[in-house]
């Protein structure tokens, strides 16, 4: 339920919630999702800046589809794609680490922030706690 919700990070347009569960990407996608909203999506630096100082190793809303690869092992930052609007990032912003995403093992398909340098691609199947962004309107 929502007592483990925490409110972490109250920027301009949107308050994050960090989920203090661990769940691997796709079930902390359902479990958003069961609440009528989803996994964080991120615009801007200064939202980008609060969180990762904030938190170590927690899913975002970012994921990559290898359908959708041009190449046979895509590092491609530009073929990741937000989980509540299925679009890349509007005005193209990214906090992607330095070599990152390397899509280690040809399977990192999922993101995460790692509380110090960014963004970075990991296996989906792993558990973190995650960032839920409240639906406004």
């Amino acid at each position: 339920g929502t007592e483990d919700w925490i409110i972490l990070v109250q920027c301009r347009y949107y308050e994050y919630h960090y989920i203090n569960l661990e769940k691997t990407w796709t079930d902390a996608q359902k479990y958003c999702r069961g609440y009528y909203t989803d996994l964080a999506t991120i615009e801007s630096a200064e939202d980008a800046n609060r969180i990762t100082l904030l938190v170590n190793w927690a899913w975002i809303g970012l994921t990559d589809d290898p359908a959708s690869w041009r190449r046979v092992l895509t590092v491609d930052s530009n073929s990741w794609k937000w989980s509540a609007t299925e679009t890349t990032s509007p005005g193209g912003y990214q906090n992607f680490a330095n070599l990152e995403p390397n899509n280690y093992n040809a399977a990192e398909w999922c993101v995460f922030v790692d509380g110090q340098s960014g963004w970075k691609d990991y296996y989906c199947s792993n558990k973190l706690h995650f960032f839920l962004l409240p639906f406004t309107g």
